[in-house]
């Protein structure tokens, strides 16, 4: 297996495993007031994308995020018609400055208290925000919802990829 597919299938296995966490605990909360969440929650790929798939009772919805790859000159790009340079992105968490790569950012703004780096989203994370919001019958709603930040806050804000030199100053930059 080459270095990129076990990325890919690190990304995928973390989405997966973190979404079924967070509903099994979702269920725990729940289930004593009888109102567990029957969700299926599966991850699938195509060339371009990652999708992360809810299926519950009446209402299914998928979060497609965008997969890493390398352009014909080797440089780490995303997208499949405007493809965008990928760069190293650094975070600031509990006043830590960390390095992270572009499949732990899409962890990070999924799975933790994105509050510190972006106030307006508040306190709950973005599972939690599509499992309640599935809870409560509004299950695209919270999906488009997320995928709206997604794409606002990461993937839009990403450079156009340019030039193959561009692209390679970009995939070093801080």
């Amino acid at each position: 297996m080459t270095e990129a597919q076990q990325k890919r299938q690190d990304l995928q296995t973390y989405l997966l495993e973190t979404a079924e966490t967070f509903l099994r605990r979702h269920n725990s909360r729940m289930r004593g007031a009888g109102r567990a969440l029957d969700l299926s929650i599966t991850v699938r790929e195509d060339d371009f994308n990652v999708f992360l798939e809810f299926r519950g009772e009446k209402q299914k919805s998928s979060l497609i995020l965008p997969k890493a790859r390398r352009n014909e000159f080797g440089n780490l790009v995303i997208g499949d018609r405007n493809d965008r340079a990928l760069c190293p992105f650094m975070i600031v968490q509990n006043g830590q400055p960390a390095h992270v790569s572009y499949e732990q950012l899409i962890g990070a703004l999924l799975s933790t208290n994105i509050e510190e780096l972006f106030p307006q989203q508040g306190k709950r994370n973005y599972i939690d925000k599509i499992l309640f919001g599935f809870q409560s019958g509004r299950g695209r709603l919270a999906v488009s919802l997320c995928q709206r930040f997604l794409n606002l806050n990461l993937f839009n804000a990403l450079p156009l990829s340019g030039t193959p030199m561009q692209d390679w100053a970009m995939n070093r930059r801080m």
